[in-house]
């Protein structure tokens, strides 16, 4: 946003959006102790920004007793056959209950300039269902979510781990994280709310 208002000032952001009438949390969440699901979802282009912490999930997964669930068009052959990593085909008609399962959302980004304008349409559809996230501090994400609020901004590995860790071994932190975050979608990323804000513009335009 900052980098477009250098080029023109007269430029306003507004987020993506979903249908919060049919993205909809879980009416209940396990709270008890034991091994989570930590997911991702995405097409083969951008699992390019995942593989290079896939080596370090794995082995927190394997370390802990928790799963990997990958949602996309794509297998990782060379992780075909680990345990701890489910891969499921993307589809529409699949795509919220598939969701359902993961406990922890994640986001991984690296910090290039492409990613700089992605959408962040990935956080947006956790918040909606409520799944707290951990993501990469780059880009939207932290206009998207607030450290420590709906989940966590990290910027190394080490960073990773430890609020995977957190999260993780703390289902009644989850549960928090992910009212919180279904909050914001809701005052933030509903058809409604996302359509005022562009008629504003537009009005401001027509004024």
């Amino acid at each position: 946003e900052k980098r477009i208002r250098q080029i023109n000032p007269n430029s306003y952001y507004i987020s993506s959006s979903v249908d919060l009438n049919k993205w909809l949390p879980l009416e209940e969440r396990s709270t008890a102790p034991g091994s989570a699901v930590i997911g991702w979802t995405g097409t083969f282009s951008s699992g390019a920004y995942l593989t290079p912490l896939l080596p370090h999930l794995v082995d927190f997964c394997q370390k802990n007793n928790h799963k990997l669930l990958i949602i996309g068009d794509f297998i990782l052959t060379e992780y075909a056959n680990v345990n701890c990593i489910e891969f499921r085909q993307w589809s529409k008609e699949d795509e919220i209950s598939d969701l359902h399962d993961i406990d922890i959302g994640i986001y991984p980004l690296p910090d290039k300039e492409w990613v700089y304008g992605k959408s962040g349409l990935k956080l947006i559809q956790y918040l909606a269902l409520g799944i707290p996230q951990v993501s990469s501090n780059v880009g939207m994400n932290n206009i998207l979510i607030e450290d420590g609020a709906e989940g966590f901004l990290v910027a190394t590995i080490d960073d990773w781990i430890d609020r995977l860790s957190t999260l993780c071994d703390n289902p009644t932190l989850r549960s928090k994280m992910g009212k919180r975050a279904r909050i914001t979608a809701e005052k933030n990323h509903g058809f409604k709310i996302v359509a005022s804000k562009y008629l504003d513009v537009l009005n401001g335009v027509n004024t």
